[in-house]
């Protein structure tokens, strides 16, 4: 990551480029966010949000962002496990997560996404 200093404030950043974040993806699907570390090897459970790691969303791009002291990853010598999720909006609108909130969709675990997904997948 990057490091920022605006106006005394800093932020560290990273852009990451993804072809399949859509501006259909963005106004009507969902894109979470999870967060790893290199010794446990597993994004599945962690919001990145949680833990410091903001995602912002533009076409083709997700900006990450960490601000903070205690929990702010960027200082980790050996770097994070990322991972993203995209969920179109006619997939979105076809599982058991359609009525959920994107505060809601963000505390879920991947786990918990993947079988939401998978389940209705199942059972067309």
């Amino acid at each position: 990551m990057t490091l920022q200093v605006t106006n005394g404030d800093s932020v560290y950043v990273q852009d990451l480029t993804v072809s399949k974040l859509t501006a259909s993806v963005i106004r009507s699907g969902a894109v979470l966010s999870y967060l790893g570390s290199p010794s446990s090897g597993d994004t599945a459970v962690a919001n990145s949000a949680d833990q410091g790691l903001y995602p912002f969303l533009d076409v083709n791009t997700i900006e990450l962002q960490s601000y903070g002291y205690l929990n702010d990853f960027s200082f980790a010598s050996s770097g994070l496990l990322y991972r993203y999720v995209i969920i179109p909006g006619n997939v979105l609108a076809t599982t058991s997560l359609k009525n959920f909130s994107q505060q809601q969709l963000n505390r879920m675990t991947f786990t918990d996404v993947q079988k939401a997904i998978n389940g209705a997948v199942k059972g067309r």
